[in-house]
């Protein structure tokens, strides 16, 4: 039950840190270079990706969690081996993509600072191709987290039909 409660939890963190990424980027972004400058957008956003960043490592922090907790379970609520090594490839990314995304967000900060936005915009479009390879990873765990929960589902549902069919068997011989 602990490990159902704690596959939620990092299915329902993943969700707010990729719901907020996509709102923000397909309709606040567009607002915000509506109603203000480049510079003024620039100043907003920083302090917003912030938040979202420290969302992704609260998230990324509850997966790990979860791929630690998992791999000590029982052979019945064991993953299969694919599915747990492209969880783990996609974890992996996503993590790696989050600390450079942090480390890059302070150069630009710096950037944005000093007003030189001719330095600002090379870094900004790397800033925005990682991010949506790191939205597509997340995307990729979430399926993954899906799919193998309807396994295990499936699992536990033939081994409770199994073991009804053999009390039934019991039931009957007597």
């Amino acid at each position: 039950m602990r490990l159902m409660f704690l596959r939620f939890v990092c299915f329902v963190m993943l969700s707010i840190w990729v719901g907020g990424f996509t709102f923000y980027s397909a309709v606040v972004i567009p607002i915000l270079h509506e109603s203000l400058g480049s510079v003024e957008t620039g100043y907003v956003t920083r302090r917003v990706t912030d938040d979202i960043n420290a969302v992704g490592f609260i998230t990324a922090a509850s997966w790990w969690l979860l791929v630690w907790v998992e791999r000590k379970q029982s052979d019945q609520q064991r993953i299969p081996l694919r599915a747990r090594r492209i969880r783990l490839g996609l974890l992996l990314m996503t993590s790696a993509i989050l600390l450079f995304l942090v480390g890059l967000h302070q150069i630009m900060d710096a950037r944005l600072d000093s007003g030189d936005l001719r330095e600002f915009y090379p870094l900004h479009r790397v800033y925005l191709i990682a991010s949506t390879i790191q939205w597509f990873s997340n995307l990729g765990l979430m399926s993954v987290l899906i799919t193998m929960g309807h396994d295990l589902l499936r699992r536990r549902a033939s081994s409770a039909a199994a073991s009804r069919s053999e009390e039934i068997t019991i039931i009957n011989c007597e």
